[in-house]
């Protein structure tokens, strides 16, 4: 048997330390109601294992003391009181992280726990980049979660506490044996169950998939392959973990903020205003993306961006070792982005050509290399432009060097 990871993720919601504990209170009295063995828990603070009650009463305080900011950290979250503890309102730039260990009912802390092997429970949430990040593993020894009608009551109690973008469960090993090209970096695993909420992706799915699956709504659907935890012997299983995969790896869902979509602030949006000459809320859908506008005289799909949030302020530079380098290159968000748009383009058998517009000259000719040169992406199907925002760059003055 193996460690089983139940993994999910929520995109562009963010927590402050208030929100977070609530969350987590919510999630930990949803799961006792389906399994009442994981009503005890154990958070691992600063040095030692403490113990919550069982009414969760000292939850707050519980998760405040474990996530103390150490003091040279401090400056990275805000609404601290003059003892530089949380808050409720609190928010911090890298997210809250809490660390919970199932326990047994007489536990004290420390790691004298009613089972040998206790189940792990990892949050990372608020994080000011968008994404927060709920995890469970169940050790080999807890059997009576590995099975499907246990495991399902789990994910469906995750779904409904969290309302996340996709979860995943799979045994790790499994995985490796399902996916041959390991080198992909993906956002969406196949593995044991699969939930996907997204508005456009869900309804282009086929109608037939490898695994069993439930169409909650238009735009959420969950999938099983089985009852039994699957097993990387079972070749029956890896074949149909990995024809779950292709699908999946069809919609290039390799990069977070192509799954999620890329948060625009003010500058973003009227940068897109400009090119489009439409409002920044108003996008051209094709397949399972997303364009910024459509020049109707030109026939030409329009996608405007200043790449603030990607870029961070820096230039960015290829480095001829680069190239080849298939799972960094992968990886890159300009890259999952082209992929995707072309990809919806194919299914929906569309041909219009896609014309990207950057404020950045120089940027400009880094992705037309990036994109027509090392990826051999046609120019007739897709270039690059160079648009100067005539709103001005409020941090222009400010432009960091990554070298």
């Amino acid at each position: 048997m193996q460690t089983v990871k139940m993994f999910l993720r929520v995109y562009n919601r963010r927590f402050n330390f208030g929100q977070a504990v609530e969350a987590v209170r919510s999630f930990l009295l949803a799961l006792k109601e389906v399994h009442p063995e994981l009503a005890y828990w154990d958070v691992f603070g600063k040095k030692r294992f403490e113990p919550l009650r069982h009414d969760l009463g000292n939850l707050s305080e519980t998760l405040r003391a474990a996530d103390k900011p150490k003091k040279k950290y401090r400056h990275e979250v805000s609404a601290l009181d003059a003892d530089g503890n949380l808050t409720d309102a609190s928010t911090a730039r890298f997210g809250f992280t809490f660390s919970l260990f199932s326990a047994g009912a007489k536990s004290r802390g420390g790691m004298e726990y009613s089972r040998p092997e206790p189940v792990e429970l990892s949050f990372y949430l608020g994080e000011d980049n968008a994404s927060s990040r709920v995890s469970m593993n169940f050790p080999p020894g807890e059997q009576a979660f590995l099975n499907g009608q246990a495991m399902r009551a789990i994910v469906e109690v995750a779904i409904q506490s969290w309302d996340p973008d996709n979860l995943e469960v799979w045994p790790a090993d499994f995985y490796r044996a399902a996916v041959s090209n390991h080198e992909i970096p993906r956002m969406v695993r196949a593995g044991w169950f699969n939930y996907l909420r997204h508005p456009l992706i869900v309804p282009c799915l086929p109608e037939t998939l490898p695994y069993a699956a439930t169409r909650l709504d238009d735009d959420r659907i969950l999938l099983c392959l089985g009852d039994a935890v699957p097993e990387s012997h079972n070749q029956v299983q890896v074949a149909q973990g990995a024809a779950m995969q292709a699908v999946f790896d069809q919609f290039h869902l390799n990069e977070r903020h192509v799954l999620a979509g890329l948060p625009l602030d003010a500058e973003e949006q009227a940068y897109l205003e400009q090119v489009t000459s439409a409002p920044a809320d108003r996008g051209y859908a094709v397949a399972f993306t997303v364009f910024d506008g459509y020049d109707a005289e030109r026939g030409v799909l329009l996608y405007a961006r200043l790449f603030k949030r990607i870029l961070g302020g820096y230039p960015f530079n290829l480095l001829p070792h680069m190239r080849d380098d298939a799972p960094l290159i992968g990886g890159l968000f300009f890259v999952a982005q082209a992929r995707q748009q072309l990809a919806a383009l194919d299914h929906a058998r569309a041909s219009q050509p896609i014309e990207w517009h950057v404020a950045d000259a120089e940027l400009a000719r880094t992705l037309t290399m990036l994109l027509n040169d090392w990826l051999q992406i046609p120019p007739a199907r897709l270039t690059v432009h160079y648009t100067p925002f005539l709103g001005g760059l409020a941090d222009e003055s400010e432009s960091k060097s990554m070298s």
